[in-house]
């Protein structure tokens, strides 16, 4: 659940801090890096709690987070100087243009009817 407010601002923080003629390596990397931690991540989890055991296990992901906000603190730092002004738009207009997407055939609203399909299944299937 916390994913759909992490990974929209995730993508959007790419084209701020990277210049526009390396987005479409900055994308692929953001992908790539996304998939192989979605495979080695479990693991290196499972790892962690069969040798040192839960505590420990919590311990080094705590202290992971701390890593994680040593390597953004240079980013706080950039100047900026490649982003472009957009016009302020009005909210509402932004509001209705994020609510459209709820109504293409591919979008948002798919995936929640295959999710809302698939529990449907697992919690009315009859032992």
């Amino acid at each position: 659940m916390v994913d759909a407010f992490f990974q929209p601002a995730y993508r959007a923080s790419v084209p701020e801090i990277v210049p526009v003629d390396h987005l479409p390596s900055a994308n692929s990397l953001t992908s790539l890096s996304g998939e192989i931690s979605g495979i080695i991540g479990p693991a290196l989890g499972a790892g962690m709690v069969a040798l040192g055991g839960t505590p420990s296990a919590f311990a080094l992901d705590a202290l992971s987070f701390f890593v994680s906000v040593a390597c953004l603190l240079p980013i706080l730092r950039l100047s900026g100087s490649h982003r472009t002004e957009e016009p302020a738009g009005s909210i509402l207009r932004d509001v209705c243009a994020g609510l459209a997407h709820f109504h293409w055939p591919g979008g948002i609203s798919c995936d929640y009817k295959l999710l809302g399909w698939t529990l449907r299944e697992l919690l009315l299937r009859e032992p």
